[in-house]
């Protein structure tokens, strides 16, 4: 029986992923058949499109937390249900703000171009689960591989001539409450002038590191041009966009702590973020 049922969801991930390499597929070579855009630059400029990788999502095992039942202190796996309370720790003592994630929410962000990066709806610091961190796309796969909690925080308000531009780092931990913990900074790419696919990409490979034992710190950063980004935050010069690096850089040394990870994180980034790694 049990060598029927690893059968089944072998071909159960199968069917998953070719189903969502299809519609990756009619996405990039046939968009007008699924949601009449232009070009493979303007696929993510649609939500619609975006929700429908849908069956690419993994189905992750993810860190328990804790709550209370019965009067004792018991791990859970955080759900949707906005009334339940949950702890770090095993005592139940330390408090854990947490929020569902929709993939709706998820796509609706990631597909505006004026919101993504820069800090929009970030109050309190509130730990959720990323669909875009589930995405069974990149080259390794992600069958036992843990979904990372995701933290977002402004790391820095810059004042442009187009306005305050907020800048959004992402921290995603194995667990929150982790401690001895590493610490990487993940530059995302995209020519220095766009940050959904740049960050679309960056997101694939984050649970590959926090699943051995690092936190992960996603700075957004300043843009040139005007093809992205709010008046505020595009716009910039190299300089500038260098200046924002070195600035999460900084917050990760002086923050780290707080997530149980090193004040001194490796560098990487991907394609124009691995020149940033390396300024």
């Amino acid at each position: 029986m049990s060598h029927v049922l690893r059968v089944l969801r072998s071909a159960a991930k199968l069917v998953r992923r070719v189903s969502g390499l299809v519609l990756l597929y009619l996405c990039l070579n046939y968009p007008g058949t699924v949601l009449a855009q232009a070009d493979i630059e303007d696929v993510f400029q649609n939500a619609l499109a975006c929700a429908l990788f849908e069956p690419l999502l993994a189905d992750m095992p993810i860190e328990p937390v804790y709550t209370v039942a019965e009067n004792a202190c018991v791990s859970i796996s955080p759900n949707d249900d906005a009334s339940q309370v949950y702890f770090a720790d095993a005592g139940c003592l330390v408090p854990l703000n947490f929020e569902p994630t929709e993939l709706t929410d998820h796509c609706n962000l990631l597909t505006d171009s004026t919101r993504l990066g820069e800090g929009q709806g970030v109050t309190e610091p509130v730990w959720t689960l990323s669909p875009g961190a589930q995405l069974d796309l990149g080259a390794k796969s992600l069958d036992g591989v843990h979904q990372p909690y995701l933290q977002r925080h402004v790391y820095r308000r810059v004042e442009t001539a187009g306005g305050t531009c907020n800048l959004e780092m992402r921290v995603y931990s194995p667990k929150p409450g982790s401690e001895g913990l590493g610490s990487v900074l993940a530059l995302h790419g995209g020519s220095w002038s766009s940050r959904g696919f740049g960050f679309f990409g960056l997101e694939l490979t984050v649970p590959h590191y926090t699943d051995r034992g690092f936190v992960v710190y996603a700075p957004f950063y300043r843009l040139l041009g005007d093809s992205d980004g709010s008046p505020a935050c595009h716009g910039a010069t190299i300089e500038q966009i260098t200046d924002d690096a070195e600035a999460a850089l900084q917050w990760v040394r002086t923050n780290a702590d707080a997530f149980g990870s090193s004040t001194k994180p490796v560098v990487f980034g991907q394609s124009a973020g691995a020149h940033l790694a390396l300024s």
